[in-house]
């Protein structure tokens, strides 16, 4: 799997989470402009050393307008890093917009 899109400006916000202790489940953030049409949220994750991303769609957060979570499981935390990124994605699954950790992209 590719990273995503190049995120345009107000699309998605995310706060990254950078520090996180091992062994622990983390809960991923993020609020998607309800503008952009999104059909569904995805949260893509690597563990530490995995050569490919897995997907977990996110769930909308009524609490707050759209808003989504998801969960990076703690079986994925027990390396030193974890790398993810968020994209939404419209029709036929296309992506629309993404957001990587980290606004240059790298690792924590």
């Amino acid at each position: 799997m590719k990273p995503p899109v190049e995120p345009r400006t107000g699309v998605i916000e995310h706060e990254p989470v950078t520090k996180s202790p091992q062994g622990k489940p983390i809960t991923i953030k993020a609020v998607v402009d309800p503008g952009l049409g999104a059909k569904k949220v995805v949260l893509s994750l690597s563990a530490d050393g995995a050569d490919d991303f897995a997907e977990k769609e996110m769930q909308e957060d009524p609490a707050i307008s759209g808003g989504y979570t998801a969960e990076i499981p703690a079986s994925a935390t027990q390396g030193g890093v974890v790398d993810y990124f968020i994209e939404a994605l419209g029709d036929n699954d296309s992506p629309i917009a993404g957001r990587t950790a980290l606004p240059d992209g790298s690792r924590f």
